[in-house]
């Protein structure tokens, strides 16, 4: 135990030193300055031995858990059997990924573009909206999270993150999420795209008044506008269905896909548009052109991934959701002088706290007793529950019992 301590000292230290000495800070003050040497399910286990209960799932991350042994065996497999790269020729995986994507897609959405992020699967819609429109305004959200490269970062909407990288792309522009009226008097004809979260995961699983997506859909048919949709954050499951767009029936033009999209495993993204737009990308070397984009690795991961929804996940998270209902409400009751409201759908839920003061108490208590949670990044206020969706009832439960007992051990009020 002692040699992994010094162990972990020495890797801090070195990660200050040549990594980013801000974050290391950070999580030095929430005792999370240590490494993780096994991970499974939704379980974490650190260096010291330590145990934790994973309500984060890497940010989205590890919606299908951590290490899903079908995956991993999958991709040792390609390791044996065949080459790690295929340019300039053909690739089959890629192929198959894309084929079973599209199965899981609203139908008309039958053209894919794989890349190696969500931000830059964010940066390349963007570049196909300005394709096919030949228009440069993007409208966006208030309070949106995107992704962090220079297009991702101008369509977001956090301002405190902007200010120093300006100026950022031109002609964005942003209205209240969930405001149909204020959405009508930007949209226009001289606007290229429009893009939406279904939920703003990192303004506090924030939803939007219900028809707010079909009216968006609307806005655009009648301005010639693409409708892009970002679920690389609620995709892959996190609100039972495969999309959080499936429940209210709509087809956007683009829609976006990453973070759990090769269970964490590898990096990937994903662009899915109809064919008459996804056509035109071939027109221009610079729109489908990524050095690791569609690579076999991603390709098998996301396949299995993909697969491993299909057989059993989807129907498990559908039980699941009501137990995640259940608790947040019944935590909300318990603690009305402590939290202000709750939001959320599906296996996302934020918990709104009067106190701004009390979040970093309550997440620190409860990583001290083994539940890894953390705040909204847009929202201080707010603390954001995302477990894997491969969480057992009875982890759900502890977890909930940890989080009950840190809200009455810091004893934080309005």
């Amino acid at each position: 135990m002692s040699f992994n301590a010094d162990r972990d000292r020495r890797i801090f230290a070195r990660y200050r030193e040549h990594i980013n000495p801000v974050y290391a800070d950070f999580l030095r003050t929430y005792d999370l300055d240590r490494t993780i040497d096994h991970a499974e399910g939704s379980t974490l286990i650190d260096s010291r031995g330590k145990k934790y209960l994973d309500f984060v799932a890497g940010y989205g991350v590890f919606n299908l858990g951590h290490n899903p042994k079908s995956v991993v065996r999958a991709l040792q497999s390609v390791f044996d059997t065949m080459p790690l790269w295929n340019r300039p020729f053909l690739s089959e995986p890629l192929v198959d990924f894309a084929c079973e994507l599209c199965s899981l897609a609203p139908e008309p959405l039958s053209q894919v573009l794989v890349c190696s992020s969500g931000a830059e699967a964010v940066d390349s819609a963007i570049k196909l909206a300005r394709l096919v429109t030949r228009r440069k305004e993007i409208v966006s959200m208030e309070s949106s999270f995107h992704g962090f490269t220079l297009g991702a970062l101008s369509v977001s909407g956090i301002e405190r993150e902007k200010m120093f990288f300006r100026p950022l792309l031109p002609e964005v522009r942003h209205a209240a999420f969930g405001d149909l009226a204020a959405l009508s008097c930007l949209i226009s004809e001289t606007t290229a795209a429009v893009i939406v979260e279904p939920i703003q995961a990192e303004a506090g699983a924030v939803q939007p008044p219900p028809g707010t997506l079909r009216g968006i859909r609307t806005l655009c048919d009648q301005t010639g506008a693409l409708m892009i949709v970002d679920e690389i954050r609620t995709g892959i499951g996190r609100t039972g269905s495969f999309c959080a767009l499936e429940q209210e029936a709509i087809c956007p033009d683009v829609l976006l896909l990453g973070k759990s999209l090769a269970a964490g495993i590898v990096p990937i993204g994903a662009l899915l548009t109809r064919k008459e737009f996804g056509t035109k990308m071939g027109l221009s070397f610079a729109m489908t052109a990524s050095s690791f984009s569609g690579n076999r690795l991603s390709c098998i991961a996301g396949l299995e991934s993909l697969k491993l929804w299909k057989r059993g996940l989807s129907k498990a998270v559908s039980e699941m959701i009501p137990c995640m209902s259940k608790q947040t409400e019944q935590l909300f009751d318990n603690h009305k002088e402590s939290i202000s409201h709750i939001t959320g759908g599906g296996m996302l839920a934020g918990l709104h706290f009067f106190n701004v003061q009390a979040v970093p108490k309550i997440i620190h208590a409860c990583i001290q007793h083994g539940l890894l949670v953390s705040a909204a990044f847009c929202n201080k206020k707010c603390i954001l529950l995302e477990p894997p969706l491969v969480l057992t009832p009875s982890e759900l439960e502890s977890g909930f019992e940890i989080l009950d007992q840190a809200i009455k051990k810091t004893g934080c009020r309005q």
